[in-house]
Formats: C-alpha cells, structure tokens, sequence
C-alpha cells in the first residue's frame, strides 16, 4: 500500500522523534496496526568564522605564511563535515565535540591572494543533510608604509628669524590608517601629528 501525505501537513511537523500509526481490520472487523518512528531534522546548522590572522588583516609579512582558518558551528553535531573556502581552494575537515573546526590554508595559497577584500566561506552538513552557510571577509594588505617629509620652513634652511619662531613640520604618508600617530624627533624631543584621510599630516 502507499498515499502521499500534504506538503502542508510534513510541513507542521517540527523537530523531533515522530510516529506513524498505520491502522487495518480485515473483513471480519479485526484489526491491526503499527507504529513506525520518524526523526523530523530541519534545523539548519549556524556557522561562524573566527577572525583571520589576529585582525582580520593579512598583511605583507603574513602574506607569505600558511594561515589557520577557524570556527564553530551550532546545531550541528560532532563529526559533522565542514567545507571551507578561500582563494578558489576549498578543505574539510569535521566539527570535534565541542562544535569547533579549524583548517590550514598553505602559504601558497595565501600569497596567491590579492590585495583588497577576500571572502572566507564554511559551509556544515549535517546528519539530516541539512546545509548551514557562513561567510568572513578579510582584507589583504601588502603595500609597506611609508611616511615623508614636506620642505621645512621653506627652504629647509632656518635663518635668525625663523629659529625664533614656531616651525611647522608636516608631511606625507601612504599605506596607513587615518588617525595613524606619526612621531617626529628633533634635537632628542619627540612631537606627534596624526594623519588625516590623505595621508598628510602636520604639527607645530
């Protein structure tokens, strides 16, 4: 025998162990039945990824080392499979019993990234063949800084007058931050400037 039960009824039923009661009497009105357990598993697995390389930024020195991906994942259970992808290259590894994972992406691979924003993804499966998906972006940074100075008191010479007087020190800067502290040292004394969105910076 078979029937087909309503999507909207499999749709009602929720998590857990359910039963099946098939029921019969035969001619003479006696009856039969039996019961037939059915496990419902529609809980998607929650992914995370960990932050990358300390601070999410891979920078130059970084660029040239094997990195470790990590995470964890809930409503999954140990053993359950984890993919993970990066750089058009994807491991597996599976969930311990705590529900964290990690993988290493070889340095290869790392140093292959370009610069700007790369997007990490980890998939779980679980035992239900339920699919759970997380994503992490991380930037990658190789440019070295670098800092310079503009001409002081026009013409990088102080005369009389000017050693009497302020000087205004300032300069250029590339590959940092804005708000990057920039220390400048003259004759054993050290004054800070910070840089603005354009790199330069000044101090008095």
């Amino acid at each position: 025998w078979t029937l087909n039960v309503p999507a909207a009824d499999v749709a009602a039923l929720g998590d857990g162990s359910v039963t099946v009661t098939a029921s019969v009497s035969d001619k003479a009105g006696n009856p039969a039945s039996v019961d037939h357990n059915l496990t419902v598993d529609i809980t998607v697995p929650a992914v995370t990824i960990n932050t990358v390389a300390g601070d999410d930024v891979i920078n130059i020195a970084e660029h040239a080392q094997a990195q470790i991906i990590s995470g964890s994942a809930t409503g999954a259970a140990a053993g359950d499979k984890v993919t993970v992808t990066l750089g058009g290259q994807t491991y597996t590894t599976v969930l311990d019993a705590a529900g964290n994972w990690s993988v290493g992406v070889p340095a290869s691979v790392i140093s292959g990234l370009s610069d700007g924003t790369v997007t990490v993804t980890a998939s779980v499966t679980d035992a239900a063949g339920n699919t759970g998906t997380g994503s992490h972006n991380v930037t990658v940074d190789t440019g070295l800084p670098s800092v310079g100075f503009n001409t002081l008191s026009g013409d990088n010479v102080l005369n009389a007058v000017e050693k009497g007087q302020d000087l205004s020190v300032s300069g250029t800067s590339a590959n940092l931050a804005e708000g990057t502290v920039v220390t400048v040292t003259l004759n054993g004394k050290q004054y800070t400037a910070t840089t603005a969105a354009d790199g330069s910076w000044s101090l008095t």
